[in-house]
């Protein structure tokens, strides 16, 4: 993984989410779970997440940014807990039995990097609606290494506000 993050960097050069994010996403994401990590230390005086998990989350950073950083920890965090209140109550383990983290964390990252337009093609809904907000990064903030001009797609968010607003009020 520390190659990983290095990698994540400097690509970030170049691609979304650019390297201010990448750089926030990294700092954030391992500096989160490392804080977590040693406060529970301190707190029981045993390890109660692993580094891998941290430097997982630090790469994920430098290759996502940093909102999906936050959003990764969100999902891979209600995912372990669903699956470890699973485990309890099935009889499998119990509050001191050790799921890997950097499975659940994976997963809630590939929520930002799956094809959407697959799990649009896959719903059932009849009324579906796909948009494409120009100029937008996964989590609808601008991508200013996609810009030709500065300021060429700053209104990302805006535009999809707009485009919900319209798309709720043309229903309810």
């Amino acid at each position: 993984t520390l190659p990983g993050i290095a990698i994540g960097l400097v690509a970030s050069i170049w691609l979304p989410p650019g390297l201010g994010s990448a750089v926030i996403g990294t700092v954030l994401g391992g500096g989160l779970l490392w804080s977590i990590a040693e406060g529970y230390f301190r707190l029981r005086g045993r390890e109660g997440l692993g580094f891998g998990d941290v430097k997982m989350l630090a790469m994920i950073g430098a290759f996502l940014g940093w909102q999906a950083t936050l959003m990764t920890l969100m999902m891979g965090s209600i995912a372990g807990s669903v699956v470890g209140v699973a485990m309890i109550v099935l009889r499998r383990g119990d509050m001191k039995y050790a799921l890997p983290f950097g499975t659940f964390l994976a997963m809630g990252a590939a929520n930002f990097i799956r094809d959407n337009e697959l799990t649009f093609e896959l719903s059932k809904a009849a009324d579906k609606d796909y948009a494409v907000i120009e100029g937008a990064l996964h989590p609808f903030t601008p991508c200013r290494a996609c810009e030709t001009t500065p300021g060429q797609y700053s209104n990302t968010v805006k535009n999809l506000f707009d485009y919900a607003s319209r798309w709720i009020t043309a229903r309810f």
